[in-house]
């Protein structure tokens, strides 16, 4: 079974089957949710988001309201717009979110980064979390729907929308107040749209990726450079169909452009009437790499060690039995000395002297990553490690599947699932050379990898099957 050499209809399918999957794949993340997750309080960089949403809400401001509610903050470019506002609309249908939100703000606690502690809230959110789960629900489906076109098989899809609804990465972080809840649907969303504008050639497929790619920035600005595979992929496109249709066949490329220039477009304006800097966010990226650089200070035995510790669930354990304790434990995020806490601050500290009255963002970039390329590539492989294994043993397993079929895809020519697996892989390795890459991130991957096992053990049964029929045959 070779999705290549499938009849152009048979990517097509049937509104009814399509409808009945996503009533399904909605009806079943909301059983698991409903029976695996109970109300919860928000963590960490919840704090954020709730701070932006309620900005916009109460006083019609993007910018973070912090523990005093009544104190309207200043217009903000830190993060892009998509998810605060998609909040704020929250709290504006419904009084009970907006109350719970000022709750939390007020009653922030104190600790260390990543610790902050909300207490005297009842975690209630009245339509939120409901409306979260529903969207997480149409990610099985699009999982399922990227299956049945790539493969024509009712089977390898119904599978790969099973494992990722096994992952349960979806539900779970429909639980929180995450960008997750709108990039993982909207990267689902992009990869199905992407696999249908080649495969189809249409113009309206090409918007449809478009839109979703706009969104998806508009939600994560870092998947903005993801455009520098997806307008290639769409000029290859054009490419191949030059002899046919001419100049023509460069349309869906300039479609792209154009349909993403125009979603993009308001919020780069704003940001530049406001503050004069014409970009999607300002002070993010040099947040990141302040996370990011310290990992630069590990030694040549720690970073042998983080292959182990960063592999999933087990591997700090594993590396517990296999190193000294000293050779590992910097990795851990927890670890009062660490990469992550400690170091991160005296890194901070020595940027802050050594810089001067350069830009933090040039210098980080021309002194730390430039002048020490060599390290920060060796650094970035390590992380690319720990980021790849998206939703534990799922990322592991899929790994195993989805290399050898990349291969295969590469070797055969499979555009399709090229198309699909190329803007996750590069936002992996974008995430681990300028983030802390933790596998949250990358939990775009699912849908590739889910369809590469689903793929593989169908067609190896399958094979399996006919070889014993004519072992059975007289």
């Amino acid at each position: 079974m070779f999705p290549d050499n499938q009849k152009p209809d048979s990517h097509k399918i049937p509104a009814r089957e399509a409808l009945v999957v996503a009533i399904v794949s909605v009806v079943v993340t909301g059983l698991l949710f409903y029976l695996k997750y109970p109300p919860r309080l928000p963590y960490a960089d919840e704090f954020e988001y709730l701070g932006y949403a309620f900005g916009i809400h109460k006083f019609g401001v993007f910018g973070q309201v912090s523990s005093d509610t009544t104190l309207a903050p200043g217009a903000s470019m830190f993060f892009p717009p998509l998810y605060p506002h998609f909040l704020a609309a929250l709290m504006a249908a419904d009084q009970t979110f907006a109350a719970t939100t000022s709750c939390v703000l007020i009653n922030i606690g104190g600790g260390a980064d990543g610790a902050i502690t909300t207490s005297g809230c009842d975690p209630r959110y009245g339509l939120a979390i409901p409306v979260q789960v529903l969207i997480a629900g149409l990610v099985p489906f699009f999982i399922w729907a990227t299956a049945r076109r790539l493969s024509g098989s009712t089977s390898i899809a119904v599978i790969a929308a099973l494992l990722a609804l096994a992952a349960r990465s979806y539900v779970y972080y429909a639980n929180h107040f995450l960008t997750e809840a709108l990039t993982l649907p909207l990267a689902a969303a992009l990869g199905w749209a992407m696999v249908a504008a080649w495969q189809d050639r249409t113009s309206r497929a090409v918007v449809v990726s478009a839109v979703c790619f706009g969104l998806l920035v508009l939600t994560r600005a870092g998947w903005s450079y993801a455009a520098l595979v997806i307008i290639p992929i769409f000029l290859w496109m054009g490419v191949m169909s030059w002899r046919a249709c001419g100049a023509r066949a460069f349309l869906p490329a300039i479609f792209f452009v154009m349909a993403t220039t125009a979603i993009l477009s308001p919020w780069i304006i704003r940001n530049a009437v406001l503050f004069d800097t014409p970009a999607l966010t300002g002070g993010y990226g040099a947040k990141a790499l302040m996370h990011r650089l310290p990992y630069n200070r590990m030694t040549n035995d720690e970073w042998k060690a983080a292959f182990v510790y960063w592999l999933p669930d087990f591997g700090d354990s594993l590396a517990a039995r296999i190193f000294p304790k000293e050779q590992y434990q910097r990795l851990d995020f927890g670890y009062p000395n660490g990469f992550y806490t400690s170091e991160r601050l005296a890194f901070a500290a020595e940027v802050e002297v050594k810089r001067g009255g350069q830009d933090i963002f040039d210098y980080l970039i021309e002194q730390e990553i430039m002048g020490n390329l060599g390290k920060h590539i060796m650094v970035t492989l390590a992380m690319v490690w720990r980021g790849m294994f998206a939703a534990k043993y799922l990322g592991l397993i899929g790994w195993i599947f989805f290399l050898p079929l990349f291969i295969f895809a590469l070797h055969r020519r499979w555009a399709a699932l090229i198309v699909l697996a190329l803007p996750p892989l590069f936002m992996l390795g974008l995430n681990a050379f300028v983030s802390v890459s933790i596998p949250r991130y990358n939990l775009p991957l699912i849908p590739v990898l889910a369809f590469s096992i689903a793929y593989v053990m169908v067609n190896a049964v399958s094979r399996l099957r006919r070889k014993y029929d004519r072992v059975r045959a007289p």
